[in-house]
Parts: structure tokens; sequence; C-alpha cells
């Protein structure tokens, strides 16, 4: 089995691609590109998201 701190691993090295991928599906909805601020504010959500999810899947763990 698979231990939950790899996976946990994995979601946070593929954080940078993740990113671009909600990016991109944003400015497909809203058909235009994001500026600086608003790819600096996707960005930091997404990492704050998935940081907690991580924590969270960590301590469920312990």
């Amino acid at each position: 089995m698979i231990k939950g701190t790899l996976i946990s691993q994995a979601m946070c090295s593929s954080l940078e691609n993740y990113i671009k991928e909600v990016v991109d599906s944003i400015e497909f909805d809203i058909e235009r590109k994001l500026t600086d601020a608003e790819y600096n504010s996707v960005a930091n959500q997404v990492t704050l998201a998935i940081e907690q999810i991580t924590n969270e899947f960590n301590f469920k763990l312990v």
C-alpha cells in the first residue's frame, strides 16, 4: 500500500502544474488571460488549498 505521506508529497510537487491547469481553465471560461495580480491570487489560493488538504490528510494518518 502507498503511504499517505508519499501521496501528499506528490500532490505538493505537482502544485506548479496544477496551478497552470487551474489558470488555463479560468482563462478559457473568462475568454482572456489573467493579469499578473490575478494569476498570483489564483496561485496563492490553490497553494493554500493544497497545503490544507495535505496537512489534514497527514494528520488523519497519524
